[in-house]
């Protein structure tokens, strides 16, 4: 798997390494002088574990930032395990399993973004006439763990879009033990790496754009 390098405060590519592997990059990076490798204040990664450990062996005054990007991907994916989870607990043929399983984009949706005023026949619901954020609400009261989820999924986009440290911050400090199962993955890297949140939550954006750019060119 490759790497690819970006500057992240403009989003400039830098270069795109052929391999991740921790033998190869401490290759890569030790061809740049210690003096100069020193002088890296911050390192955007993704939640990628081994890193960690390599960047402050190449770059010991860097600050390891969990970009916010990354996090929000991972959070939408442990939604829709939970969402999974609910169909397989009801059974796919049930009411709560083809709701879930017809109306899951919503649920990825930026709740700012969601449509609270048209209102269209549901097939799902006896064909009630519904907007979309009451559709949400409908799945959501299908299962507690589900709504939890969504919650704090819908927390973390806000404070990725606002670009909201101090709120950011106080959502990864939640305690363990008041977190849905499928989260606390998410949140514990999070919590773990030290972070300064201004520039992972301006990074995020750049990491995306670049992202879209990559799958454009294959």
């Amino acid at each position: 798997m490759s790497m690819v390098l970006v500057n992240p405060e403009n989003g400039r590519l830098l270069d795109v390494l052929r391999s991740r592997k921790n033998d190869y990059l401490t290759h890569y990076f030790n061809q740049y002088p210690l003096a100069v490798r020193q002088r890296v204040q911050a390192v955007v990664v993704d939640l990628y574990d081994p890193y960690r450990p390599l960047i402050k062996q190449l770059f010991p005054h860097a600050v390891v930032i969990a970009d916010c990007f990354h996090i929000v991907g991972e959070c939408n994916r442990a939604l829709q395990n939970v969402r999974r989870q609910v169909i397989k607990t009801h059974g796919a043929k049930s009411h709560v399993g083809r709701a879930l399983k017809r109306y899951w984009k919503l649920l990825s949706q930026d709740q700012t973004k969601v449509d609270y005023q048209h209102f269209r026949r549901r097939r799902n619901f006896r064909y009630a006439a519904l907007t979309d954020s009451e559709v949400i609400n409908r799945l959501l009261e299908m299962d507690p763990t589900l709504a939890a989820t969504y919650d704090y999924y819908q927390e973390l986009l806000f404070c990725v879009h606002h670009r909201d440290a101090e709120r950011f911050k106080q959502l990864i400090a939640v305690p363990l033990q008041r977190l849905p199962e499928a989260i606390k993955r998410v949140s514990v890297p999070s919590a773990n790496m030290p972070l300064r949140l201004s520039l992972a939550l301006s990074a995020s954006f750049q990491t995306a754009r670049l992202k879209a750019l990559t799958i454009k060119s294959k």
